[in-house]
């Protein structure tokens, strides 16, 4: 198996990964091995069961970044071809030159192996990760190598109906199956939902900071309603890509609603998880989205959302009943349902009790 090391934990790539390679390491018959990269500098935390063959190195750059890929590229094709036979090689990546190349020389050397591949996510995603043309055209380029080679995989699975509707319309693949994402529900056990909380009045949005989240239609959303004048306040939460919070800040400012947004760093998981519980509703206006473990886990902690129609939400979320669901950038539909659930506390309970 393939997929990332650092930080396991990152989005729901990183969660999939790790709940997987611990169930497969509970049968003492199956031999395990889990290739990855991390950054140089960073230590690959001790979370994974002892009895699986780790095998790791280290890469310059971040997560997914173009020499990350590059040397991932190397790293996977040279160990997996040049050790034992395995029987089954699952890539816990999105497709690409990555998946192209790969599946060309494990096929040239381990003809008996079978391939899987995991798709995360939907070509446009790459799009919205840097402004520079060359790259957006490189990663072009990247996408539709790896989509030609999607019928050729023994299995490809996605996450989301919504993900399996753009690859079919691709690569005319008649083995794309769906397996949703799901989230450790023991890790909710112990927060009594029908508790009181101190709620704050306070909208939360979280997740890596970057383009694909939607934070500008946000905060346009959010200086457009009414809610500012209610003295509410909109949090995000996360992991800043690229330098986009600072520009976020300056639409803030230039929109007059600076004092009523704030910007936070991503924080340990209990902070996170209680900083969830303790504010009114939360918000997902993302682009486009695989899954959307975010949601989920905001959803089961019986919080009302706000998400959009493109990816995971548009499965689990029944508009207007347990959540409610928004085309992306609609502005003004945003900011009409901002109003609607800071003003309706009864309406947020009804809403966040109905997530099942």
């Amino acid at each position: 198996m393939t997929g990332r090391l650092y930080p396991w934990n990152f989005g729901g790539v990183g969660n999939v990964q790790y709940h997987l390679t611990s169930s497969l390491s509970r049968f003492s018959d199956l031999d395990l091995t889990l290739l990855g990269t991390i950054p140089f500098g960073c230590k690959i935390p001790q979370i994974y069961p002892s009895n699986l063959h780790l095998c790791a190195f280290q890469t310059p750059g971040e997560n997914d970044s173009l020499p990350d890929v590059l040397f991932s590229n190397l790293f996977y094709t040279t160990l997996v071809t040049h050790s034992h036979d395995f029987d089954i090689i699952h890539l816990n990546i999105m497709p690409g030159l990555r998946a192209g190349t790969f599946f060309q020389l494990v096929k040239r050397m381990q003809r008996n192996s079978k391939l899987v591949l995991n798709l995360h996510d939907i070509p446009e995603e790459v799009e919205l990760y840097s402004p520079d043309r060359l790259h957006v055209i490189l990663s072009k380029l990247n996408f539709t190598v790896g989509t030609r080679h999607l019928s050729y995989f023994d299995s490809v699975v996605v996450n989301s109906l919504f993900v399996r509707s753009r690859y079919s319309s691709i690569s005319h693949s008649a083995k794309i199956q769906v397996i949703p994402n799901g989230i450790d529900a023991s890790l909710f056990r112990f927060r009594n939902t029908n508790e009181k909380h101190n709620v704050r009045s306070e909208i939360l949005s979280y997740g890596n900071i970057t383009p694909k989240k939607g934070g500008e239609i946000l905060i346009r959303a959010f200086a457009k309603s009414d809610v500012a004048s209610k003295a509410y306040t909109l949090t995000f939460i996360g992991k800043d890509i690229g330098g986009y919070s600072t520009k976020l800040a300056k639409l803030a400012k230039m929109l007059g609603v600076d004092d009523h947004v704030l910007i936070l760093k991503a924080m340990p998981r209990n902070e996170l998880l209680s900083r969830i519980l303790e504010c009114s509703f939360t918000v997902f206006p993302s682009l486009w989205e695989g899954f959307g473990i975010a949601v989920l886990e905001a959803m089961a902690l019986g919080k009302p959302v706000i998400a959009t129609c493109v990816g995971g939400p548009s499965d689990f979320i029944n508009d207007g009943i347990d959540g409610y669901l928004i085309n992306p950038r609609d502005v003004d539909r945003l900011a009409r349902l901002l109003d609607l659930l800071s003003s309706d506390p009864d309406l947020r309970d009804t809403v966040g009790e109905k997530r099942h």
